[in-house]
């Protein structure tokens, strides 16, 4: 399993917080995560060269006319994972029928998968917790066939998309 190094994950806060210290921002969970989520959306613009438009239900306008709900995970070392080897996102229930696609970014693996809206709300099984969670396997390879588990698993990867271009730029000076 891969984790986003340090450096990396400086860069990427430094980029859009110019007013706080990288070391401040790093040492706070929660800023952390607001970088995550704000760099994840900065990463599906750029994929689809859309823009951020934080509408009703979601929070990118692609260029390919759909609506995008992003979630992402986080990818530092600071990240705790569940102990079944899992990874999750939350706050899924509202978006249901309010976006094109449900993209999800894994920092943690460098992932990315985007998912039409009706075939999320079909396919996924969503835990109650946090409105609506998704979780799926951090090694992408679960154990137990038909759990929930794999079910989101095999999802994720059947929508997987190609962004290590977008990877790559996270934390490169301004080229998100």
């Amino acid at each position: 399993m891969s984790l986003m190094n340090e450096m990396r994950l400086k860069g990427m806060i430094a980029n859009s917080l110019r007013t706080t210290t990288v070391s401040e921002v790093f040492k706070n969970p929660d800023r952390v995560r607001q970088e995550f989520a704000s760099c994840g959306e900065k990463l599906i613009r750029n994929y689809f060269k859309g823009n951020i438009r934080h509408g009703e239900g979601y929070d990118v306008e692609g260029g390919d006319g759909r609506t995008k709900e992003v979630k992402s995970t986080g990818g530092h070392e600071g990240n705790k994972w569940k102990p079944n080897g899992s990874l999750a996102v939350g706050g899924l229930y509202p978006k249901q029928g309010k976006c094109d696609d449900i993209c999800i970014v894994d920092f943690a693996n460098e992932r990315v998968s985007v998912i039409p809206n009706e075939v999320f709300f079909k396919r996924a099984e969503l835990g109650k917790a946090h409105k609506g969670s998704f979780r799926w396997d951090v090694n992408y390879h679960p154990k137990r066939k038909g759990t929930a588990l794999d079910n989101n698993t095999k999802l994720f990867k059947e929508y997987e998309i190609d962004a290590k271009k977008e990877f790559i730029k996270l934390g490169v000076e301004d080229l998100l």
